[in-house]
């Protein structure tokens, strides 16, 4: 992928690369099939994997490995005729600082009668990114959910902050037609009071969420529990329903083992499945 210095000649054209995806699953033949995928742009999912047997593993492919300024993606996914699915990527999503044009990221998940698991690994997003993210899960009656999200600002490992851009974000969850949850957070440090550096999240540079649906007292319970040791600021709500759970970070990986293990001990409570580690995990 070609990525616009900031001192690209004036009068070239930014590079735009959109891309699109809407794929579904349902119960035929004794496991969960991938039955519609249609795709546009470099965004694809992998052939189902089995590793427990009936339920799918799919793995959500987005080749250039990142998304630069005036890039979209646009997913679509479902989950009919009791389908089962876990979906996860096979590595980080980074978005590249904007260079004066915006990326956006939109993503709906629709589960009927059956369940979806949507676990990508953490988004890094550049010192200078301006991005847009706009996730909607929609979940009937009868239908079950257990995702999340890990957002990372800036690269500690190459002692990068998140100071100049801005990431406007947005998570709705609706139970059947009610509006359940509207989760947004707009982060732009260049503006802040105090200038430079990760504005709010208490100087965290990684925020993430995880959410789970249908849940109640117990789950609640095995939630925090999973949460107790954390260093950083964590917590576990019941909305009705639809547990959800936060937690504050300085690295993507400690946060990513208090998730996994969250889902971990959630997963049989929600989906009557016990947890099977997708092997991409593991790489």
């Amino acid at each position: 992928m070609t990525i616009l210095s900031s001192g690209a000649r004036a009068g070239v054209p930014p590079r735009r690369w959109p891309a699109s995806l809407s794929a579904a699953v349902a119960w035929r033949g004794g496991r969960t099939r991938l039955v519609q995928r249609r795709q546009r742009g470099p965004l694809a999912l992998q052939r189902p994997l089995y590793p427990e047997g009936d339920i799918a593993h799919l793995y959500l492919l987005h080749p250039p490995g990142g998304v630069a300024g005036g890039d979209s993606l646009d997913i679509r996914f479902g989950a009919n005729e009791n389908g089962e699915c876990l979906v996860t990527t096979p590595g980080a999503t980074k978005f590249y600082r904007g260079n004066g044009e915006r990326a956006s990221q939109r993503q709906r998940i629709d589960v009927d009668a059956g369940s979806v698991e949507w676990l990508p690994q953490e988004s890094i997003f550049f010192d200078g990114a301006d991005v847009r993210l706009r996730s909607e899960f929609r979940v009937a009656e009868g239908g079950r959910l257990i995702a999340w999200e890990i957002n990372c600002f800036g690269r500690p490992a190459a002692n990068e902050r998140y100071c100049h851009g801005c990431i406007d974000s947005e998570v709705r969850v609706y139970r059947g037609d009610e509006l359940r949850l509207v989760e947004r957070l707009v982060l732009a440090p260049s503006v802040g009071r105090h200038g430079g550096g990760t504005a709010g999240l208490r100087g965290h540079g990684v925020s993430a969420m995880l959410l789970a649906l249908p849940a109640d007292d117990t789950a609640l319970g095995v939630a925090r529990e999973a949460l107790e040791g954390m260093a950083s600021p964590s917590g576990a709500t019941l909305l009705g329903d639809l547990l959800v759970l936060r937690c504050l970070g300085h690295g993507a990986e400690p946060v990513r083992r208090s998730l996994a293990r969250a889902w971990h001990r959630l997963r049989p409570l929600v989906t009557g499945r016990r947890a099977v580690t997708p092997r991409i995990w593991l790489t």
